[in-house]
């Protein structure tokens, strides 16, 4: 699930310096709007507060609810140690994907 905060933040940070150089010239922001196109996207209105140690991450667990995604997958180890905020799993790529091959 996508929200239009989540989209914005994305955006932004693929335009920091770091991360172009990082990236080497790639076109990170075309792609990323290309995965935009084919995403679940949700209106943004679910506001959540106070859920997430980080309140910069409140709005991809909004973004779940109000998508009624059942899991967020992420490598942060702060929002992983979350577990399951609001109903919602958090996993790993590795986790969620041996759960895709199950």
């Amino acid at each position: 699930m996508l929200a239009p905060a989540i989209v914005d933040e994305v955006l932004r940070a693929l335009a920091y310096p770091t991360v172009r150089k990082l990236l080497r010239g790639a076109d990170a922001q075309l792609w990323f709007e290309d995965l935009v196109v084919l995403a679940d996207l949700v209106a943004g209105a679910q506001q959540l507060s106070g859920v997430c140690k980080n309140p910069d991450d409140d709005k991809y667990v909004a973004a779940a609810l109000e998508g009624r995604a059942t899991f967020v997958v992420t490598g942060d180890r702060a929002f992983l140690a979350l577990k399951e905020p609001a109903g919602v799993e958090i996993l790993t790529p590795r986790v969620f994907l041996d759960l895709l091959g199950s």
